[in-house]
């Protein structure tokens, strides 16, 4: 007869570092408020890309908790989660980042001399 009590891994069940599952989520936190700030300046409101450093400090605080939760996780961690981390955080930094150019009116392709 089977032993049903020691089934393995349980579904569902991830064995990753909470501190990995926050700074995903602070990165896709920080992409959502970007795009809003976006979408909010496409409609004419210039002024919400003065807001541009909300996402770009969200993504570096999410970057820094994604690698510090990836790298002193015991027993081994899933590198999906903290790859989709990183993933998420590299969109708010650069979304950040570039938002930050429009706000500053920082030139961004140089102009062509003549």
């Amino acid at each position: 007869m089977t032993d049903l009590t020691s089934a393995g891994e349980v579904p569902g069940r991830s064995n990753a570092s909470p501190t990995v599952y926050f700074g995903g989520m602070l990165g896709i936190a920080a992409c959502a408020t970007g795009l809003a700030i976006f979408l909010a300046g496409c409609f004419g409101m210039y002024a919400a890309f003065s807001m541009a450093l909300i996402p770009l400090i969200m993504s570096a605080t999410g970057m820094v908790f994604t690698v510090v939760g990836g790298i002193f996780r015991k027993g081994g961690v899933e590198h999906t989660g903290i790859l989709a981390g990183v993933f998420v955080n590299l969109f708010g930094l650069v979304g950040g980042f570039l938002e930050l150019a429009v706000a500053q009116n920082w030139a961004i392709f140089p102009k062509a001399a003549g």
